[in-house]
């Protein structure tokens, strides 16, 4: 059975006009490749970062054997890479119309449409995936992702360090781990893994946002400043500083950190000074 997936391919690939000038077409063609061997030409293309080369070889390989699950993966996969994510869903999705168990596809597929919101849909397919093989850390993670949007802290907790036992130096789960933490109320546990995952990743921005809203939610404003300014210039950090605070209506320290956020560049952070005439006006009230 073919997928019900259309993937583009013009007899010239993309590379240019078919035509070709006599002298051309008296030269001895070269033979062509199996689909094995543009396969294998693909995956070096692709383990080299040419990705667009590899594109190019699998979806010949394709259209010479289009009943073949682990080729039209591959295809996602680029699609994926590219952020092309509708053509990466409809490849995926006919890889598994060739082949409904087929691991590496669920797992795309679930996390794709985790990153689309549709989480019933990935729940479903993840918990096949991790079913069959428990090993699968991102199918985990992405499960505990799921499970902490449902308020079900302790079972996503459990699945984030059982993804951890096979990635163990993966930020994101650090981070993921210590947000289901901070959902549940467990300050100390959920401080841990954050400087876990900056430890792992220096830049890791969401880790670092994390840190910073865990010291405003415990009044630790100073040390919050000091987490946002590793990624932000220190006027943006005082804005976030003052911006989670007023969230928490707390209108002091919002004011008092929207006005240094001022003071330390009052040429242009103009969203600082809006937020500080929106904080002051609620104060009035």
């Amino acid at each position: 059975m073919k997928p019900d997936v259309i993937l583009a391919l013009s007899l010239c690939l993309g590379l240019g006009a078919c035509a070709t000038s006599p002298k051309e077409s008296e030269a001895t063609p070269e033979p062509a490749l199996t689909p094995a061997e543009n396969i294998a030409a693909g995956d070096a293309a692709y383990s080299r970062g040419d990705l667009e080369s590899a594109q190019v070889k699998y979806l010949v390989a394709l259209s010479e054997d289009p009943e073949n699950p682990q080729t039209l993966y591959r295809i996602g996969s680029i699609y994926m890479a590219q952020e092309q994510y509708d053509l990466a869903k409809e490849s995926f999705q006919g890889v598994l119309q060739l082949q409904a168990d087929h691991l590496d596809a669920s797992e795309s597929l679930g996390l794709l449409l985790l990153k689309e919101g549709k989480d019933l849909e990935a729940q479903r397919l993840l918990k096949r995936v991790v079913v069959q093989d428990q090993t699968r850390w991102r199918s985990l993670n992405g499960l505990g992702v799921i499970y902490d949007v449902q308020k079900l802290h302790p079972q996503a907790q459990s699945l984030y360090r059982m993804a951890l036992r096979y990635n163990t130096r993966s930020a994101k789960i650090h981070n993921n781990l210590g947000y289901s933490y901070y959902l549940n109320g467990q300050w100390d546990d959920a401080l841990r893994e954050y400087h876990t995952a900056v430890e792992l990743d220096p830049d890791y921005r969401e880790a670092w946002s994390n840190i910073g809203l865990y010291y405003v939610k415990l009044g630790e404003f100073s040390d919050a400043l000091a987490a946002f300014e590793e990624i932000n210039t220190s006027p943006q950090a005082a804005n976030n500083v003052g911006y989670l605070s007023l969230l928490q209506g707390n209108y002091t320290e919002a004011e008092r950190y929207f006005e240094l956020a001022i003071k330390l560049s009052p040429s242009y952070y103009k969203v600082a000074h809006d937020n500080l005439a929106y904080v002051r006006k609620q104060r009035s009230r």
